[in-house]
């Protein structure tokens, strides 16, 4: 019954309830005694904080994404072209005790042409080499490079023992 009563008054004054608010004084005790402490600038802080965080965040990210690697292709560049240098110059010097030994005795015809396959090769290397300057590409060109000096290599060796075997007889 006392709930009855109780409900028939808030009924009756309902009106009375809807328009009144407490004051700030009782919503700060309230806080107070359930542990919150809310400090309005401490708030603003925080949030200011947040959206720097977050602002920052994605500006690194983005830039992170959208930045292209400019330091490795350098250093590829920079050691390729040594290493071609020193390949192209042994290749050339082979070339030329062959065409010594060419007075005499002319070159294998399957040397010939595997030479001519590789140096076709080695153009598409090359080519692909300039769009994309990648190690694997890189490491193609090189071993191109040495197949042609083992070619040249073992062209050189049959011609010596083609002139020991002249010069014996």
């Amino acid at each position: 019954m006392k709930e009855d009563k109780l409900e028939k008054t808030i009924r009756e004054n309902r009106e009375y309830f809807d328009n009144r608010e407490p004051s700030r004084d009782v919503w700060t005790n309230v806080a107070f005694r359930l542990g919150i402490n809310r400090s309005t600038s401490a708030n603003i802080w925080w949030r200011v904080a947040a959206i720097i965080f977050f602002g920052l965040s994605a500006y690194l990210l983005t830039d992170k994404l959208y930045q292209e690697p400019q330091q490795e292709p350098v250093v590829i560049d920079d050691r390729f072209a040594e290493t071609e240098s020193f390949y192209l110059d042994e290749i050339e010097q082979k070339t030329e005790l062959i065409t010594q030994f060419t007075d005499q005795v002319a070159l294998g015809e399957q040397a010939e042409r595997d030479l001519q396959r590789l140096d076709a090769m080695y153009q598409v290397l090359k080519e692909k080499y300039k769009k994309d300057p990648s190690k694997e590409v890189v490491d193609a060109l090189i071993l191109n490079l040495l197949l042609h000096l083992d070619i040249l290599n073992d062209e050189l060796e049959k011609l010596d023992k083609q002139e020991e075997t002249a010069v014996s007889i």
